[in-house]
């Protein structure tokens, strides 16, 4: 389709774009706290619906991974690791699942959800495990009083604003007329998002209450580009100085 852009399936962790300057990190649940903000901003009655359970699993559908605390955060040859290259690790999938479970039935189904997307496609071992989360989706659900399409449903809200953050945080906007498919909202509708300056874009059909949507970002600037191993990044890390850039989600 002319002046369609598409794009990778979405995988997880720290956002790390390479610039003449260095390195420009988004750290993971900083993405997740932007996607949290869309999802308050949206208009859909199925977002105000469970709300708060909506709110929650978004906010923590990252919380496995925190890149002041973990290790492997290096690659190879010393640089920071970015969430495309990011193995699957069943401890962490457990650990977030198993704290969506605490919190409430609904938040530990749409967290195992995600696991199921982000996952299954990355290996074998991999798939065998989101299988296995099978019976326990049933268990969820029952408890928390909702059918199998329901589920997607809901799921399909928290899925389409992690990827409108990654689409935003990732600055893989589109511009000159050109249009990228954010995700199928929870009727199965494409949209769309398009640049419209440097620190605006449009998303086609408009789906948020207001007819516009400020966004903060948070990104981290370093300039050495080779490290030892995880803690010397780290230490560069939490020293890194912060840049917030303004953007801003409008109707046209």
């Amino acid at each position: 389709m002319s002046g369609v852009v598409t794009r990778n399936p979405i995988k997880q962790h720290m956002i790390v774009r390479f610039t003449d300057e260095g390195w420009d990190i988004i750290l993971q649940r900083h993405h997740a706290y932007i996607a949290t903000i869309l999802l308050d901003a949206l208009a859909w009655p199925l977002a105000k619906n469970n709300r708060i359970d909506l709110l929650v699993a978004t906010s923590e559908h990252d919380n496995d991974y925190n890149e002041f605390c973990r290790t492997d955060l290096l690659n190879a040859a010393g640089a920071p690791r970015d969430f495309t290259m990011e193995p699957f690790r069943q401890t962490d999938c457990e650990r977030l699942l198993w704290e969506g479970v605490a919190k409430s039935p609904l938040v530990g189904l749409l967290l195992s959800h995600h696991i199921q997307f982000v996952h299954a496609p990355q290996s074998t071992e991999a798939a065998a495990y989101c299988h296995r989360l099978k019976p326990l989706q049933r268990r969820l659900r029952n408890q928390a009083g909702i059918q199998v399409a329901e589920s997607r449903k809901l799921y399909a809200v928290l899925q389409w604003c992690d990827a409108l953050s990654l689409i935003i945080c990732q600055q893989q906007i589109p511009v000159e007329g050109r249009r990228l498919e954010i995700s199928r909202g929870p009727e199965a509708e494409p949209y769309w998002i398009q640049g419209l300056t440097s620190t605006t874009a449009t998303v086609t059909p408009w789906p948020f209450e207001k007819s516009t949507v400020p966004i903060s970002i948070v990104r981290r600037s370093i300039k050495k580009l080779q490290f030892n191993n995880d803690q010397e990044f780290q230490k560069e890390l939490h020293q890194a100085p912060i840049n917030v850039d303004m953007f801003t989600l409008r109707e046209t």
